[in-house]
């Protein structure tokens, strides 16, 4: 008789990614990752070092944190730089939990102000069980979306979003212990009434109750999903997509012309076309993210996934993770055609996360770096392949050139290359 099959190992999303853009320091069991709170603080006031910590094992995990004061400012001046915090903080760390401590210092009035700054937490990972089980994946978990937090919750997780994390290590970790540094910057002192009394504490951000079980969330959701599925065409979803890449991209303090509105809106329907596996460069395919949100909001919220909320269900659930996919497969078809390497995985993350940052809290503004790569030149490789009823592929890839036109003022050493591969690939376009 066949012996069962092990049922396979959950992989918990990456809530630490989602709130850092993926900086993290991996130490053993745990991902970690650090950010001063303000980043820039005026001497002679309270702030406070957030330090987000991951359990990645199915077991409970104790995180005993040091925090190291810096010992001079930038001028060599001595006790700049206090804290309350004498000893060790230890964290307890459900499975699969992630959560972040605050520990809090003071800076003196004396401290000369500089940018050059950092803080430095030292972090020691202590298991209390044997025989544990990884139940995030060795890059940090499956996707987390912002979407999955219920409401009530959100004001735990929003002041946490926009901080400059870090996952730099100061030395080389070795075993179970490592030291994270988180930079910051010191200003001018002002007048100012009594620091608060801040005292170090933990907030539980996500545990092993929260997992939502995914089969279980794609048969509920599937009556939903049957029906929208056939609806996501060119046909229903350009003028919708390219009315919000408009306003998103204007709002994120570049505004597109038409080609190029047209280029980044016909990549994102490519996408959605797509459907689900997709293969991303040359990895194995996997569900993207657009299409793992609209599962989870046909279970969730199955009313928005009709129809007759399309341009809703578009423009405020799905464009986010839609942006970011075809950020990701726009890479991987511009590698394949020009033949250039844009950076690893990992840097094209970080980087598509900036996009998306820029395109839902316009800060930092978007640049045409950000805009061209890779959406307005991935969308010239997927013009032909999307084309609309009584449209003329050659008729817009002119837009597009003329655009290009209009955007020389910004042409320098940095956006030539940028600059290069559009010429190239609108001829290749105009010649197809």
């Amino acid at each position: 008789m066949k012996e069962p099959t092990a049922p396979a190992p959950p992989n918990f999303p990456d809530v630490l990614g989602a709130i850092t853009g993926g900086r993290r320091l991996i130490l053993d069991a745990l991902h970690v990752a650090a950010a001063v709170r303000p980043a820039a603080i005026e001497a002679g006031k309270t702030f406070e070092v957030l330090v987000i910590i991951q359990n990645c094992l199915n077991n409970d995990v104790d995180a005993v944190l040091r925090l190291i004061v810096p010992d001079a400012d930038i001028a060599g001046k001595k006790n700049t730089f206090s804290t309350k915090i004498l000893k060790p903080v230890r964290i307890g760390l459900r499975p699969g939990e992630t959560g972040y401590a605050n520990l809090p210092l003071i800076v003196t009035h004396q401290a000369k102000p500089g940018d050059s700054y950092k803080v430095s937490v030292e972090v020691t990972v202590e298991h209390k069980n044997r025989h544990p089980q990884r139940i995030r994946d060795a890059s940090g978990g499956a996707p987390f979306h912002w979407v999955d937090i219920n409401s009530a919750r959100l004001p735990i997780f929003e002041p946490l979003k926009g901080l400059n994390y870090s996952g730099d290590s100061v030395g080389r970790p070795t075993g179970t212990r490592a030291t994270v540094a988180a930079p910051f910057q010191v200003l001018p002192p002002t007048i100012a009434g009594l620091p608060p009394d801040l005292r170090p504490n933990f907030v539980s951000l996500w545990t092993n109750v929260d997992f939502k079980d995914e089969a279980a969330l794609s048969k509920q959701a599937k009556p939903a999903l049957d029906a929208i599925l056939p609806k996501l065409t060119r046909h229903a979803c350009f003028i919708p997509l390219l009315k919000q890449v408009q306003n998103s991209f204007t709002e994120a303090g570049y505004r597109l012309w038409a080609g190029e509105a047209v280029m980044i809106t016909k990549l994102l329907i490519m996408l959605l076309e797509m459907g689900s596996p997709v293969t991303f460069g040359t990895g194995e395919p996997k569900t993207p993210h657009w299409y793992t949100t609209l599962n989870e909001t046909a279970a969730r919220r199955p009313s928005l996934v009709k129809p007759d909320h399309l341009e809703q269900l578009l423009t405020e659930v799905l464009y986010p993770e839609l942006i970011r996919d075809a950020g990701m497969y726009g890479f991987s078809m511009l590698e394949t055609v020009v033949q250039e390497s844009f950076g690893s995985t990992e840097e094209i993350e970080r980087f598509l996360q900036e996009v998306v940052d820029s395109l839902q809290k316009h800060e930092p503004p978007l640049d045409l770096s950000r805009a061209y790569l890779p959406f307005v030149l991935a969308g010239i490789v997927a013009n032909n392949r999307i084309t609309l009823q009584g449209e003329k592929a050659n008729e817009t890839i002119s837009l597009l050139d003329s655009a290009m036109r209009k955007r020389e003022d910004e042409r320098d050493e940095y956006t030539q290359m940028i600059f290069d591969i559009a010429q190239d690939l609108i001829e290749r376009a105009l010649l197809s």
